[in-house]
């Protein structure tokens, strides 16, 4: 225990600063573990099975797997007029490829501060029943380099991968069929 005596008498100098220096150390660690108790888990949100990732670290198992399953991974915003014009294809697509080895994945990269104003009230608009994680990871340099370092944070982007075969999509798919043909082709490799 710190004796507050101590902190006034000159000739403690230096261990008056240590003693400061611990103080502060301590309560620098208290704040940072309260303020973020779930920090790099992937965690629900009461909202149409909607979670959130607080740090892309925790994401980034999910583009390496390595198993017989075609993965699709779409990155889009509520206020990408692009995004939303393809969002009927993957809900489509989510339809008529049930029971296939496919996996889809809807990171929303609105943030943080936008879950409620936008996502949860786009949502709430429409019956979409896909897999949806809100990415509010504010680090969007360090993530849009892991996913692909050729990607510069354009929207929408899409993944669509088996294994090691991985195909980058910049920007809207044109139609369904041009969708559909991209992930039968991935599925029959």
């Amino acid at each position: 225990m710190i004796q507050i005596t101590a902190f006034f008498c000159p000739q403690n100098q230096p261990e008056f600063f240590m003693k400061i220096f611990i103080l502060l150390l301590n309560l620098s660690l208290l704040v940072s573990c309260n303020s973020n108790n779930n920090a790099g888990e992937i965690q629900n949100i009461p909202f149409k099975g909607v979670k959130e990732c607080v740090n892309f670290s925790e994401l980034e198992p999910y583009f390496h797997k390595d198993n017989d399953t075609t993965y699709l991974i779409n990155f889009w915003a509520t206020t990408c007029p692009p995004c939303l014009k393809e969002f009927p294809y993957f809900e489509k697509l989510s339809q008529e490829m049930k029971g296939k080895n496919l996996e889809l994945l809807f990171i929303n990269i609105d943030g943080k501060n936008h879950l409620e104003d936008r996502l949860f009230t786009f949502l709430d608009k429409r019956s979409i029943d896909l897999p949806i994680i809100a990415l509010t990871d504010p680090n969007a340099n360090k993530w849009t380099e892991a996913v692909n370092p050729d990607w510069y944070g354009a929207l929408p982007y899409t993944i669509i991968y088996k294994k090691d075969k991985k195909k980058y999509f910049f920007g809207a798919f044109e139609n369904y069929a041009q969708l559909e043909k991209e992930v039968l082709l991935s599925l029959s490799n």
